[in-house]
C-alpha cells in the first residue's frame, strides 16, 4: 500500500512539473511605449494599463492591440490598432510615436502646396488647398503655397501629435504698393481713433466733475430754501436750486455722450485690430 501511495505522489509531482513547464512555454510578454505616454492600452478589448507597459504577460498566439490616440476627441484622430503575435518566453516591444495632422487652407483656394521636410531635402508637391495631411512625422516643415498671379507664401510649421491648421491669405502680385498705402491709411485712422477716444474720455471726466459740483451747489441752495423764512431769500434760493438742477442735468448728459463716444472709439479699435 505504501509503495502504491509512493507511485501516486510521484505521478502528481511529475504532472505538476509538466503543467508548470507547459505554462512557462505557453506564455510571452508585451511591452508598449508611446509618445506621448500615459495612453490606454487594450489587448483583445481588455485594458491592461497605460503606457509605458513593461513585460505584460500574455498567452502565446495572436492578439489584437489598441492604443488610444492622445487627441481622440477630434474627428480625424484615430486610435492605433494592430494584430500582434506573442511567442513563447519572448518579449514583443511595440513603440508608437503618435503623428500629427496638418490642415492647410488658403484664400483663394486651389493653391498648390509644396513641402520641404528638412534642411537639404528637396521639396515635393503635396496637393492643392484645402488640403489635409494626416500622419505626418513630428518635426519642422517648410510649407510653400503658390497660386498663379499671387505672391508665394512660405511658412514654417512645427508638427507634433496635436492637430494643426495653417490658414493663409494670398496677395495679388500687383497690389503690394497699394497694400502699403492702405496700411499707412489704416495706421493713421487708428491714431485718430485713439486721439478721439482719449479726448472724449477727458471731456466725459470734466463733465462728470461739473455735474458733481453743480449737484452739490444745488443741494446747498435747496437747504437754504428749506431753512429760510424771508420771502426774498426764499425765492432766490429756489431759483438758484432750479438753475443748478438744470446745469447738473446738462452736465450729466454731456458726460454720458462723451463716455458713449469713448466706448465706441475704443471698442471699434479693439475689434478692427482683432480681425487682422
Amino acid at each position: 500500500m505504501s509503495q502504491r501511495r509512493y507511485h501516486i505522489i510521484t505521478l502528481v509531482c511529475l504532472s505538476g512539473i509538466l503543467m508548470s513547464a507547459h505554462a512557462q512555454t505557453s506564455r510571452g510578454y508585451l511591452s508598449v511605449s508611446t509618445d506621448p505616454s500615459a495612453q490606454s492600452v487594450y489587448v483583445d478589448s481588455v485594458l491592461i494599463g497605460r503606457t509605458p507597459v513593461d513585460a505584460h504577460i500574455l498567452t502565446v498566439g495572436h492578439h489584437h492591440i489598441r492604443i488610444t490616440h492622445p487627441h481622440r476627441a477630434d474627428w480625424y484622430a484615430r486610435d492605433y490598432q494592430d494584430e500582434i503575435v506573442i511567442e513563447a518566453n519572448e518579449t514583443l516591444s511595440v513603440v508608437v510615436p503618435f503623428s500629427g495632422t496638418l490642415h492647410i487652407l488658403s484664400d483663394p483656394y486651389n493653391a498648390q502646396v509644396y513641402i520641404v521636410e528638412g534642411l537639404g531635402t528637396p521639396e515635393y508637391f503635396a496637393g492643392t488647398t484645402p488640403l489635409r495631411l494626416p500622419n505626418l512625422d513630428r518635426g519642422t516643415y517648410l510649407i510653400s503655397i503658390r497660386f498663379s498671379g499671387y505672391q508665394d507664401i512660405v511658412e514654417q510649421v512645427v508638427v507634433s501629435d496635436a492637430p494643426r491648421t495653417l490658414s493663409v491669405e494670398l496677395t495679388p502680385i500687383g497690389s503690394v504698393h497699394m497694400n502699403s498705402i492702405t496700411s499707412v491709411q489704416k495706421n493713421s485712422n487708428r491714431r485718430l481713433r485713439k486721439i478721439f477716444g482719449y479726448t472724449t474720455l477727458g471731456l466725459g471726466a470734466v463733465f462728470t466733475g461739473l455735474a458733481l459740483h453743480s449737484n452739490r451747489e444745488g443741494n446747498r441752495a435747496y437747504n437754504r430754501y428749506l431753512s429760510t423764512a424771508d420771502p426774498t431769500a426764499l425765492e432766490q434760493a429756489f431759483q438758484s436750486a432750479a438753475r443748478h438742477d438744470t446745469r447738473t442735468t446738462r452736465y450729466v448728459i454731456g458726460a454720458q455722450l462723451n463716455f458713449t463716444a469713448t466706448f465706441y472709439f475704443f471698442i471699434t479699435h479693439v475689434f478692427r485690430d482683432g480681425k487682422k
